[in-house]
């Protein structure tokens, strides 16, 4: 079985985001998969729900097409995910507006999500054995990400954490999904995206839905 199933759900004007989050991404070696699930007005819990079922990989993790992972990021996962392991947790480091924002370490044993508090429980940027991930509802709605936090932590047995930054939150008010995004209507001004270009990756490597 694949280790790991990297899930990003996105839509068609984050195209550039995208290609660059995969371009980091695919360079990494090891054994794991990257799910794409394209559809401007397929709700995002919907397509996250697709993911988890379709998912090969023995955990999954979701990542956002406007953030990224560390270059190394594999490196520092895949060894922990053996089969008994519930929920790895790692710090993310926050950027707003393109400045530094903070940096939130997220354990699997902490029972809140809540973004006002800088020390988090488990969240779905995470890796989550994939059975466990696929028990709770994903929602379409803002708040789905935290529900389906505060859903899973309870069924979190064994849990490790690494006190390393592997993922970067890329937060841009200008370019943030509002909820009708998420809940799957149509909404036609959604902000600027940034276009930072096209980064190049492999496409035969990603499993597109």
């Amino acid at each position: 079985m694949t280790k790991l199933s990297v899930c990003i759900s996105t839509v068609t004007p984050r195209r550039s985001l995208l290609s660059r989050l995969l371009s980091g991404l695919l360079d990494q070696d090891g054994d794991y998969e990257v799910i794409v699930h394209t559809g401007d007005n397929i709700p995002h819990g919907t397509k996250v729900e697709r993911m988890f079922r379709e998912a090969a990989g023995s955990h999954v993790v979701v990542v956002d097409d406007d953030d990224y992972l560390r270059g190394d990021y594999m490196e520092w996962v895949l060894p922990e995910l053996n089969p008994g392991l519930d929920f790895l947790g790692y710090r993310i480091h926050c950027t707003f507006n393109g400045n530094f924002w903070m940096s939130v370490p997220h354990h699997g044993d902490l029972p809140s999500n809540r973004w006002r508090q800088l020390k988090r429980g488990p969240a779905p940027k995470m890796p989550t054995r994939v059975e466990l991930a696929r028990r709770v509802p994903f929602k379409n709605h803002y708040q789905g990400d935290i529900e389906w936090a505060e859903g899973i932590q309870p069924l979190l047995e064994t849990v490790k954490y690494i006190d390393e930054e592997l993922y970067f939150y890329d937060f841009w008010r200008a370019g943030s999904m509002k909820t009708s995004w998420n809940d799957g209507t149509e909404q036609p001004d959604i902000g600027p995206q940034r276009d930072l270009g096209l980064f190049d990756f492999d496409e035969e490597r990603v499993r597109w839905l």
